[in-house]
């Protein structure tokens, strides 16, 4: 699920912004190397982004958009819930999608209500990217029914924008039941 979200995302974002999260150049992972190839030399779907951050870790991104310049994509995906109901799993994991702008001391308002609309304007593209990508992309077709449009002001990361804030429903999501069934096969 969390690398499938990495790759989608990935396509809204400058080649030099998507290359920069692959920091270490080379790992161990067998991962690594594909998911690299696979949305590394992609153009953008549109222009506008020049980074992606991916992550939960507060530090790290704080960290990452000290190192940056301009504007961002920055992708979160938070917690699970579970329910079971008749032998079933029906899961909702959070997730948060942000395009923020670096900002300094001085910028003033005028110059924020600008940074806000081209915040905002990138964010409904790829808004509307999702609700497109719904026919060819499964874990779309999982979006809740609603979200949140919340603004992005985090003086920590000196950064100015909008956060999509939705969730992902659907039965069985991190696919507990197959590993539960492998458990079974294991034990007899």
């Amino acid at each position: 699920m969390i690398l499938t979200v990495l790759t989608y995302y990935a396509k809204f974002v400058s080649k030099a912004g998507v290359a920069a999260l692959f920091q270490n150049g080379r790992s161990s992972l067998s991962e690594y190397a594909s998911l690299k190839t696979e949305i590394s030399d992609k153009d953008p779907v549109f222009p506008g982004i020049a980074d992606y951050i991916f992550g939960n870790s507060f530090d790290a991104v704080k960290k990452r958009v000290e190192q940056l310049q301009t504007n961002y994509l920055f992708v979160e995906v938070g917690d699970t819930e579970s329910t079971r109901n008749k032998g079933s799993l029906l899961d909702s994991t959070r997730m948060a999608i942000t395009v923020a702008r670096k900002i300094s001391s001085s910028t003033d308002f005028v110059e924020l209500a600008i940074y806000s609309q081209q915040t905002m304007d990138l964010l409904s593209k790829i808004r509307a990217h999702m609700l497109f990508d719904q026919g060819t992309q499964p874990w779309l077709k999982e979006l809740g029914d609603s979200s949140n449009i919340v603004p992005f002001d985090v003086p920590e990361f000196s950064s100015y924008g909008w956060t999509l804030m939705f969730d992902r429903e659907g039965a069985d999501i991190c696919d507990i039941s197959s590993l539960a069934k492998s458990f079974k096969n294991v034990n007899e």
